[in-house]
């Protein structure tokens, strides 16, 4: 969960941001495409990429704090 928390501190702005809406507000998407006036197909991809480069970040944070308790 930490790595999860250091990973989005990492993340632009814009993705935290959606995924903080998405995942912890538990906002629907459609109403999250007409709150940031994006369309929906374009919101879904978005946040498609926000979360795999969320996974990345927390892998890597993982990793590093695996390393340093070596």
């Amino acid at each position: 969960i930490d790595a999860i928390y250091r990973g989005l501190k990492k993340l632009g702005d814009t993705c935290k941001e959606l995924i903080e809406l998405y995942h912890f507000q538990e906002i629907p998407l459609k109403e999250i495409a007409e709150l940031k006036e994006m369309g929906y197909g374009n919101l879904r991809k978005r946040i498609f990429d926000c979360r795999n480069r969320l996974k990345r970040l927390a892998t890597e944070e993982l990793k590093l704090s695996h390393t340093l308790k070596v």
